[in-house]
C-alpha cells in the first residue's frame, strides 16, 4: 500500500482547526485532536485521526446530535471521596476522560487510591493512552469502556442461529509503570477490535470508487444487494483485484482470519462497505472465538457490568448509532504501588518481571505496548505514514466542515 509521511503536529493543527470550525472550545478541540493523532502515532490508525472511529466520526455524529458541545461535569457532592462520578453531557469522550485521569491521578496520590465513573459520553480513541498517562505520575492506571454491540453471547454449542447481538467490544487498558519503562495492555474484550475493520471496509470501498471514476468500471453499484457476500466471492474476487492492480497499483484489503462473521458464522474476508448491513448483520466472536470464548464473554460482561454501577446505559447500544442512542460510557482507575514497600523497590522488581518475561519470550517476542511506543519515537522523527485513502477521508472531512488541509507530504 503506498503511504506518504506526514508531521505529527501538522495532522494535530488540521484536527484541532476542524472541530474548532464546527464548534467545540479551542482548548476541547486540542486534547481531542492529540488523542487521535497519538494513535496514529502508535500505528493503531483505526483510532487515528482518520480511521473507523476518528475525526470524521465526530464530525458526524455532532451533526447528528450524537456528541453535542457541553463540557463534562463531575457531580456533587461526592458520597464517598474514592470515587468520582462524571457526566459527560454528551461532549466528546476524549474531554470527559482526560478530566477524569487528572481528578484520580490528584485522589490517588493523596490516600492511594480513586475511580471515575463516566456517563453519557462518546467514543473517547485509544485506552491505552489515558492509562499511560497515569501510569506516568508512577501511579497503576486501569481504564474500560463499553460501544455499541459488536459480538454475540458465547454459546457452548458454537450454533448462533437466532442469536442477537449483545455486548460491544468494550477494551480495557492496564498500564504499569515499572524502572525505565511502562508495560501497557490495551485490548478489546472481543476476539478483535471492530474499528480496523471498519477501516479496511471504508479503504475497499474508496477504492473501487475511486476505480470507477479513472475507468468507469463499475463494481459498487450492487455492493448493497450482496447480502452476507459483501466479501465478494461469487466469481468476482480476482477480476476486481486484476482490475484494483492494473489501473490503481492497488489490490483489496483481505481481514484476518476469524475476524468478522456473517449471520450465519461464516468469515467475511474482503468488507466492501461499511454500510447498514454491515452493522446490522455482521459481528465478532468473543476473546477466545466461537469455541473458545466463555471466559472472553465473561471478561467482557464485567465491563459492561462495572460501567452500569456508575451511570451506563443497561441496554444495548445500536451499532453505528449517530443519536444520543449511541453514547456510551467509561472508568478511570488510578492507584499506588508503593503500599507494602518503597516505590523505587517496587519498580526496580516490575523491572526485573519484565525482564525474566523478555528472556523467555525470545528474539521474537514484544512485551504488550512496545511495539506502539517503538512506532511512536520513529513517527516523530519521520513523520506519520497515511495512505492516499486515509487522505482522501481527510479531504472529505474538510470539504464537510470547511477547512482548508494544509498538510503537505515530508519529502525525504
Amino acid at each position: 500500500m503506498k503511504t506518504e509521511r506526514y508531521k505529527y503536529e501538522d495532522m494535530i493543527k488540521f484536527g484541532r482547526d476542524v472541530l474548532v470550525k464546527i464548534g467545540f472550545s479551542e482548548a476541547d478541540a486540542l486534547i481531542t485532536s492529540k488523542i487521535l493523532v497519538e494513535a496514529d502515532l502508535r500505528d493503531i490508525h483505526s483510532h487515528g485521526i482518520a480511521g473507523g472511529s476518528s475525526l470524521g466520526d465526530i464530525v458526524d455524529k455532532k451533526e447528528k446530535g450524537g456528541i453535542v458541545i457541553e463540557e463534562p461535569i463531575v457531580l456533587k457532592p461526592q458520597k464517598y471521596s474514592a470515587i468520582f462520578n462524571i457526566n459527560a453531557n454528551g461532549g466528546l469522550g476524549h474531554v470527559a476522560t482526560d478530566l477524569a485521569c487528572d481528578l484520580v491521578i490528584e485522589r490517588a496520590k493523596e490516600i492511594g487510591y480513586a475511580k471515575a465513573f463516566i456517563f453519557n459520553s462518546s467514543h473517547f480513541g485509544i485506552a491505552g493512552y489515558y492509562s499511560e498517562k497515569i501510569a506516568k505520575q508512577d501511579l497503576a492506571g486501569r481504564v474500560s469502556c463499553t460501544s455499541p454491540i459488536w459480538t454475540r453471547p458465547f454459546i457452548e454449542s458454537g450454533v448462533y442461529k437466532g442469536v442477537q447481538k449483545r455486548l460491544g467490544t468494550n477494551p480495557i487498558a492496564w498500564s504499569i509503570p515499572y524502572e525505565g519503562g511502562i508495560l501497557t495492555l490495551d485490548i478489546a474484550t472481543t476476539q478483535r477490535a471492530v474499528s480496523p475493520a471498519i477501516k479496511i471496509a471504508e479503504d475497499n470501498y474508496a477504492k473501487l470508487l475511486r476505480l470507477k471514476e479513472k475507468t468507469g468500471i463499475d463494481y459498487i453499484s450492487n455492493i448493497d444487494k450482496i447480502q452476507g457476500r459483501v466479501a465478494i466471492g461469487q466469481g468476482k474476487y480476482q477480476e476486481i483485484q486484476e482490475q484494483l492492480r492494473k489501473n490503481l497499483e492497488t489490490r483489496l484489503e483481505e481481514l484476518p482470519r476469524q475476524y468478522i462473521l456473517d449471520q450465519n458464522g461464516k468469515e467475511v474476508k474482503f468488507p466492501l462497505r461499511f454500510n447498514n448491513y454491515f452493522k446490522q448483520n455482521f459481528w465478532i466472536a468473543p476473546l477466545g472465538g466461537t469455541v473458545f470464548g466463555y471466559k472472553g464473554f465473561i471478561l467482557n460482561l464485567l465491563v459492561e457490568m462495572d460501567n452500569i454501577i456508575g451511570g451506563g446505559n443497561p441496554n444495548p447500544i445500536p451499532s453505528g448509532d449517530q443519536t444520543p442512542a449511541g453514547r456510551v460510557s467509561q472508568t478511570v482507575e488510578a492507584y499506588c504501588i508503593d503500599s507494602l514497600r518503597p516505590l523505587e523497590q517496587v519498580k526496580k522488581d516490575l523491572k526485573y518481571a519484565v525482564e525474566v518475561t523478555i528472556v523467555a519470550g525470545g528474539s521474537c517476542m514484544k512485551l504488550p505496548g512496545q511495539k506502539e511506543h517503538e512506532h511512536t519515537s520513529e513517527r516523530i522523527v519521520k513523520g506519520i505514514p497515511y495512505s492516499v485513502e486515509q487522505i482522501d477521508k481527510l479531504v472529505e472531512i474538510e470539504k464537510k466542515a470547511g477547512v482548508t488541509f494544509e498538510a503537505k507530504p515530508i519529502i525525504s
